[in-house]
């Protein structure tokens, strides 16, 4: 995969966001590289997004980054994870992550709502994202709620109280990349699943209503109408 081809996480979500509300404030900081905030004050919410690593990996910056995720739900900070970060939003809080006995899901799937919060405007039962993961969280918290599951996933997206969400799928990402991720990874994904991926291609991704359903989520996390100003986690 070229990756000059495609922007880097911080920059897909700004594409996608912005596209919702043109007026967000967005800034982005590398947790990997062990930049975080030293004020929880500096954003209104804060995104953590996908990353190649796994959550129960012992490395200091994703323990940095857990204490990070309990320090913004006790301050009531909103707090949304993507892929990686709906897990370690997760683990963080006291559930369990773990590879998915079912192996690797890829391209397009599609989710059954199990629960609508008063954030979420939706009419349909069923809403489709983009994937990449192998991981999956298997229990949440004994306040987290499961807000939609599949028979590959089963809890596929979450609220934790009133300020913490989580998408396991990639409302950031577009076909494209999605194709070239599943042609770097054909040997590990075996060619059954790459196929099976590379043909749900041809369904529609509801990315832009993930993107709109995370900012109603934070707005009515926040109670006001305030501009928004959101950190991406990468």
């Amino acid at each position: 995969m070229h990756r000059a081809r495609f922007k880097d996480y911080p920059g897909m979500f700004a594409q996608l966001l912005l596209a919702e509300d043109s007026s967000l404030e967005l800034s982005s900081f590398a947790a990997l590289d062990g930049e975080l905030p030293q004020n929880l004050e500096a954003c209104d919410a804060y995104l953590i997004t996908g990353s190649r690593f796994g959550v129960y990996e012992d490395h200091q910056w994703i323990r940095d980054l857990e204490a990070l995720v309990r320090d913004l739900f006790a301050a009531a900070k909103p707090v949304i994870g993507i892929c990686f970060g709906h897990q370690i939003i997760a683990q963080a809080l006291g559930g369990q992550v773990g590879k998915s006995r079912k192996g690797w899901g890829v391209g397009v799937h599609t989710w059954k709502l199990e629960e609508k919060p008063d954030w979420m405007n939706h009419k349909d039962e069923h809403f489709s994202m983009l994937i990449s993961h192998q991981d999956q969280v298997h229990t949440l918290p004994a306040n987290g709620k499961t807000l939609a599951q599949s028979e590959f996933c089963s809890i596929a997206a979450f609220q934790i109280g009133s300020t913490a969400l989580g998408f396991q799928g990639h409302p950031e990402f577009s076909k494209d990349y999605s194709e070239a991720i599943m042609e770097l990874r054909r040997d590990i994904l075996g060619e059954e699943v790459y196929q099976t991926g590379m043909a749900s291609l041809s369904e529609v991704p509801q990315g832009d209503l993930v993107a709109r359903w995370t900012l109603d989520f934070i707005s009515h996390a926040l109670q006001d109408d305030r501009p928004l100003q959101l950190k991406a986690d990468y």
